[in-house]
């Protein structure tokens, strides 16, 4: 589990966070939705003890996140941040190696694991590749596939988390389906799972939870069912929306008028 109390982030003597309380339960796919300038990435950098918030508190499995030793935090909670610069010519697999640094599960398990994580994100055959010489899109599956690999075998009981930002941002249609489809595989391991989207459709899809953030407070939460609604969205993004459900899921799907 994984719950914020009463956290305020003020920086530079601009208050980015107001006030935000909530509980994320292992298992579950939480999406963090808002305008640009809604405190989004500011929420998850205070969430995974990037930085300490202002006031208030952050605790990851029953524990506050910064008495974790970073060791220890790192396996347990793998964070894809929105651009991950790496421009050294390492090959795809051992951009993936990297998330298993922080274990010692030995050198043929790791390269189990690498291969497994490249093939949840259709990017098997990228092995052998330089990195740098990668598409967008495709790197941004390698760099999921290191962060999937930092937590892919569980060394404790303690639950792990997953921390996604802006994962979808350069893929095409099909491997957005694909990473949601995996993210979903992973939550069913009971691994909790946040991501910031931008695609309100794409969260309508795959959370379990979501949150609306707007000037860094909660304007909404709950279900898709429950927070897709127009007056919630032309409150928060100003925009007039219909709402029609899907017929294959029977899940809002967004229109904008």
């Amino acid at each position: 589990m994984l719950s914020a109390e009463n956290i305020s982030l003020d920086i530079g003597g601009v208050l980015i966070l107001h006030g935000l309380n909530f509980r994320l339960q292992a298992g579950e796919i939480t999406v963090i939705v808002g305008p640009n300038g809604a405190g989004k990435t500011s929420l998850l950098r205070v969430l995974t003890g990037d930085i300490q918030p202002t006031h208030g508190d952050v605790s990851f499995n029953h524990k506050p996140i910064h008495q974790w030793p970073m060791l220890e935090r790192a396996r347990h909670m793998a964070i894809l941040p929105q651009s991950s610069n790496l421009n050294f010519p390492f090959l795809v697999e051992e951009v993936v190696m990297l998330g298993r640094t922080p274990h010692s599960s030995g050198l043929e398990r790791d390269h189990e694991i690498v291969q497994q994580t490249l093939e949840l994100v259709d990017a098997s055959y990228l092995r052998g590749r330089a990195y740098t010489y990668l598409s967008g899109g495709e790197k941004q599956r390698v760099q999921l596939a290191r962060v999937i690999a930092q937590i892919w075998d569980a060394e404790s009981d303690t639950t792990q988390a997953l921390i996604l930002d802006e994962p979808t941002s350069s893929l095409d249609l099909e491997h957005q389906r694909m990473v949601l489809q995996a993210v979903r595989q992973l939550a069913a391991r009971n691994i909790l799972v946040i991501m910031v989207l931008h695609d309100l459709n794409l969260a309508a899809n795959c959370a379990d939870q979501i949150i609306m953030l707007r000037c860094g407070r909660v304007a909404a939460s709950g279900s898709p069912l429950e927070v897709i609604e127009p007056d919630i969205i032309k409150q928060i993004f100003n925009v007039e929306v219909d709402i029609i459900p899907s017929r294959q899921t029977n899940l809002p799907v967004i229109i904008p008028r």
